[in-house]
């Protein structure tokens, strides 16, 4: 029998219920029981037909803090969790099953780069938690830490539960984002070119007109390069697609200061299709918190 998250045990010929696991746990009555067995199994290789399909089920679930409306990706959010680097939160939850539990699981991990999962230069706070459970039904608290160190941005987080017999609740998913206690002030992206945020580039003419000049300003409280984190980016995807790609990337040096200018020439990939694409200039402080993005419409014949 396959323990969803992590550990694999084979199935014998026979399905167990709940009441044959107990059985199983008593050294005599589990010798007759697999007695019995062997000279049930002469009989039947066939799957049980009243196996368990009932999947476990996740309910009371209370989550410190608790989450809100924010912006992930581009996109509204309606279960964001705020938390300070150095901070805590609590999940509270009841779990249940009709035959027998088996594990939930607490993942958490980076997506700063909406689901590239790249890394950066400083630690990405992760938890991968699996935990152990028996009966049918537990109640569960616990405290998860934030890294002092975490690098600020977002991150998933989802609770996952399974029965003994495979089966899957449906899985809880939230984003959490993480401020850097030291500094929770986000830079400054201004631009200055291109004046417009409406773009049209041709790939078709004889003479490719497929270059656009991006320039402007980040500006912080503090060193853009104090970090390791600072830098400007440019990214784009299809007005269609979820499919993000990188443009455009440079790191801001510790030393260089609060302000620094930027000026750089994108060239449009001649593989693109014609049609729709959404350019996004962003800007990051050195722990990584981001400053508003600009969004250009780029048209592409």
């Amino acid at each position: 029998m396959k323990k969803p998250f992590r550990t694999i045990h084979y199935a014998p010929l026979l399905c167990y219920d709940a009441r044959t696991l107990r059985t199983l746990s008593h050294p005599i009555l589990a010798m007759r029981h697999i007695l019995a067995l062997f000279l049930l199994a002469s009989f039947t290789l066939a799957a049980c037909s009243d196996a368990d399909t009932e999947a476990p089920v996740i309910s009371d679930l209370v989550i410190t803090p608790t989450p809100g409306v924010g912006i992930v990706c581009g996109e509204e959010d309606p279960l964001v969790i705020s938390v300070l680097s150095g901070d805590s939160l609590t999940i509270s939850m009841t779990v249940t099953d009709d035959e027998l539990l088996s594990q939930y699981k607490i993942d958490i991990h980076q997506n700063f780069d909406c689901h590239g999962h790249s890394r950066l230069a400083t630690t990405d706070w992760e938890v991968i938690d699996i935990v152990d459970i028996t009966g049918t039904s537990a109640t569960i608290q616990r405290t998860v830490h934030v890294s002092d160190s975490a690098t600020a941005g977002t991150y998933h987080f989802s609770i996952l539960l399974a029965d003994f017999f495979g089966n899957s609740a449906s899985t809880e998913h939230f984003s959490i984002n993480v401020l850097n206690r030291d500094d929770t002030v986000p830079p400054v992206l201004t631009v200055t070119l291109p004046s417009t945020s409406d773009l049209t580039v041709s790939l078709t003419d004889t003479i490719p007109n497929d270059s656009i000049i991006f320039a402007g300003n980040v500006s912080d409280n503090l060193d853009l390069g104090t970090g390791g984190n600072g830098r400007v980016e440019l990214r784009f995807w299809r007005d269609s697609s979820a499919n993000v790609f990188m443009l455009y990337n440079e790191s801001f040096f510790e030393g260089l200061g609060s302000a620094l200018d930027f000026d750089f020439v994108a060239t449009v990939p001649p593989t693109l299709a014609a049609g729709g694409y959404i350019f996004e200039l962003r800007a990051f402080d050195g722990v990584n918190n981001p400053a508003v993005p600009v969004i250009f419409n780029v048209t592409v014949e």
